[in-house]
């Protein structure tokens, strides 16, 4: 088994790339028995719903169109910063 730092580490790295067989059943095995790891699992979720429903919302997807100039820079942006 995993601790919560090794679990709190692959949770958060699973929002930015697809964890290994191994990973995933790790992490699996350790939010079942730690209720504290499984809500950190679920808040991340939370906030990545939210942010990409903001992110749609800004670029015209559900809510007023952006002028196309001021779609396209909104968009670069955004992907440089989720690429860290």
């Amino acid at each position: 088994m995993i601790t919560c730092l090794q679990a709190s580490a692959l949770i958060s790295r699973s929002f930015d790339v697809q964890l290994g067989g191994e990973e995933s059943r790790l992490v699996e095995q350790h939010t079942r028995a730690c209720p504290a790891c499984l809500r950190y699992a679920r808040e991340l979720e939370l906030i990545r719903r939210c942010c990409r429903e903001l992110v749609e919302e800004a670029l015209g997807e559900g809510g007023a169109p952006l002028p196309e100039g001021s779609r396209r820079r909104l968009q670069a942006r955004l992907e440089l910063a989720l690429q860290g």
